[in-house]
């Protein structure tokens, strides 16, 4: 045998599996707020009655949410203290951002574990700053926060300590009610070609009413879903809207396919709390997909693959660039391909060098690491 490399190309015809999906095929979702509800409370020091309530509304609106302030461990909102004399004066308006506890995700499940209702919140404590800025003056402050909720409930309690020194407020102390919104149910689809016709029935987790309606989505790659304008039916049996993937100018809101059947995205209600006047308030969810379903084995769920694809024969050609093996690979567009080496003819013993996907353009070029200068055989084949 030549010490020169000797590469002979083998292209396997093999199909993908054909026929449109047959029946619905069925995913598990989890919609996660990224808002929490804090509800007012009321204390009395030195025979003086206080009350703090919080509202994320711009006309001071009280709506008691917190929301995502930055990543997944702060909320933020504007902490409304009415204290005596507040009826003539006003109340004193600062601006809270507030870390909260356990905002990793230590079971990579894609929840945040502080919102996710299964999980416990026991005593854990976190810190926060306060801002009050009235044109001429900037006043700082500070909170120290102490939460607690069952697991599988969806409601708990967290205790602030507050303080603003120019105000002459110290350690006051506060004792809210607060909620966490999570919903878990199903996703029931049909595919036909790059359209996702769905619907999904989301429960909320802790009790109470949730989401059901459609989903209807369209396949951008393998890899991404897009989802297109819908209305579902929730809380208060009242219409929310979902805003679709490109309804927003400077964010755009796909589904992608992480890995294992996981696809991950962010969903924005039109108005999370139709009840209300104001609209941009509890609006901002993350959004899980697990799907089990991979009609073809091809390792890509059901919900973003190409369904009744044939596979045009792969082909393969080979050659030496310098030190290092390149292939061709051409075949259908998106097609999941095996590049398979042998180190000896008819022994039937292959070994996969590399897995790839077909471009759009029908071919992909794969780099097969460097040349011993012994003579091998590869070949192209569909999983």
């Amino acid at each position: 045998m030549s010490r020169g490399l000797l590469l002979l190309c083998l292209g396997l015809g093999c199909f993908l599996v054909g026929g449109a999906h047959a029946g619905s095929r069925q995913a598990a979702v989890t919609l996660s707020g990224l808002s929490i509800r804090v509800r007012p409370a009321t204390v009395s020091q030195l025979g003086f009655q206080y009350r703090l309530e919080f509202t994320t509304t711009d006309d001071e609106t009280v709506n008691d949410e917190m929301a995502r302030a930055g990543g997944t461990e702060e909320v933020g909102s504007n902490a409304v203290l009415h204290y005596p004399g507040s009826e003539a004066l006003g109340p004193i308006v600062a601006s809270l951002v507030l870390k909260t506890p356990m905002g990793g995700d230590l079971d990579v499940d894609g929840v945040t574990d502080f919102l996710q209702v299964s999980r416990a919140v026991a005593n854990l404590t976190s810190a926060g700053t306060l801002e009050v800025d009235d044109g001429m003056d900037v006043s700082r402050g500070t909170v120290a926060a102490t939460w607690n909720r069952a697991a599988g409930s969806a409601t708990g309690t967290v205790q602030l300590k507050m303080s603003l020194p120019d105000f002459s407020i110290q350690d006051l102390v506060f004792t809210h009610a607060f909620e966490v919104f999570q919903y878990t149910g199903v996703l029931t689809y049909d595919v036909s070609g790059t359209n996702i016709t769905a619907s999904v029935d989301l429960p909320r987790e802790g009790g109470g009413t949730g989401f059901q309606g459609p989903m209807p989505m369209g396949r951008a790659d393998l890899a991404t879903l897009v989802r297109l304008p819908t209305t579902w039916k929730g809380p208060g049996q009242l219409d929310y809207e979902p805003i679709d993937s490109f309804g927003l100018e400077d964010l755009e809101t796909t589904l992608n396919y992480i890995a294992k059947g996981l696809y991950m995205g962010l969903v924005i209600l039109a108005d999370g709390d139709p009840s209300t006047p104001f609209a941009n308030e509890y609006d901002f969810f993350d959004v899980v997909i697990r799907d089990p379903n991979d009609a073809d084995g091809d390792g890509i769920p059901d919900l973003s693959d190409v369904p009744g694809a044939v596979g045009a024969r792969p082909g393969i050609t080979m050659r030496v660039e310098g030190a290092r093996v390149r292939a061709t690979v051409t075949g259908t567009a998106g097609a999941r391909c095996w590049v398979e080496r042998a180190d000896v003819i008819g022994g039937n013993v292959w070994t996969k060098a590399a897995e790839v996907l077909v471009g759009a353009a029908g071919s992909v070029e794969v780099d097969l690491g460097a040349s011993t200068g012994d003579a091998a055989w590869f070949r192209a084949r569909w999983p």
